[in-house]
Parts: C-alpha cells; sequence; structure tokens
C-alpha cells in the first residue's frame, strides 16, 4: 500500500517533490496542477520516493528510454 505519490513528469522538470497526491477516503489519489501551455507532454508516477510507474488508466504512453513507459498527455485547443 502506497504511503505517498507523487506526479512527476516534462511539465514539471521531472521534480520529485512537487506534486504530492492526496489520498482519498476511497483509496484513490489525485492532485491538482497549473495547466501547462498545449503540448506533449510525459509523466509517471513516483510513489514512496523509490518506485516509478506509468498511469495504468491511461492508454497513451511511450518507451521511456529505461525500462518502462512514460505515460502521455496531450493538450490541445
Amino acid at each position: 500500500v502506497a504511503r505517498q505519490i507523487v506526479l512527476s513528469g516534462s511539465f514539471n522538470g521531472w521534480a520529485k517533490n512537487q506534486f504530492l497526491m492526496r489520498k482519498h477516503a476511497d483509496g484513490s489519489w489525485s492532485v491538482e496542477i497549473p495547466l501547462p501551455p498545449k503540448g506533449k507532454y510525459q509523466y509517471k508516477f513516483l510513489i514512496d520516493g523509490c518506485m516509478e510507474m506509468e498511469d495504468i488508466e491511461n492508454p497513451f504512453c511511450e518507451p521511456d528510454g529505461i525500462h518502462g513507459w512514460n505515460s502521455i498527455l496531450i493538450l490541445e485547443d
């Protein structure tokens, strides 16, 4: 069971402490972030400071070039 999850991605320089997610009573996690400019962004979740994981609910992903996947977010008009 995760104790802490952080959203990290190309929209925030892959910062590992900027967007700390909040756990809800139903077990789900959420975070509100400032809307980045239009574009294509990659992101992952950092779990308990040591495990990176793609967003399994997002079908859009690309290889991360290391050992796994980055989830993709595309912001358009």
